[in-house]
């Protein structure tokens, strides 16, 4: 079975390519382990940057606490249950030019 770092890898190597911002959460903290450059563009940040961040610094400064109010619980819970199900949500992000919605899907 291949390693979380090979796997991390994996993903790097295709996900600047991708129509889409791909992130990866650390299970045991929630940190941000890893997003791709469109979605550092998007928000107008570094990797550095997101993996000094807690998990509260992180959804303060970039999410509508309401909808993360609603939806974190889920997603905490999907990521801890270590299961192969996913959630999709709708989410308010603070982009570089203003709020805006996006549909998230969590696996």
């Amino acid at each position: 079975m291949n390693s979380f770092a090979e796997k991390l890898s994996d993903i790097e190597r295709i996900a600047d390519s991708l129509p889409c911002t791909v992130i990866v959460h650390g299970i045991e903290r929630l940190n941000i382990v890893y997003m791709n450059k469109p979605g550092l563009e998007l928000i107008g940040t570094t990797l550095e940057e997101l993996q000094s961040m807690d998990q509260e610094q992180y959804f303060i400064k970039y999410f509508n606490l309401e909808d993360s109010n609603e939806n974190n619980p889920k997603i905490v819970h999907l990521i801890k249950s270590n299961t192969n199900d996913n959630v999709s949500y709708f989410q308010q992000v603070k982009t570089i030019k203003e709020w805006q919605l996006f549909v998230s899907n969590t696996r």
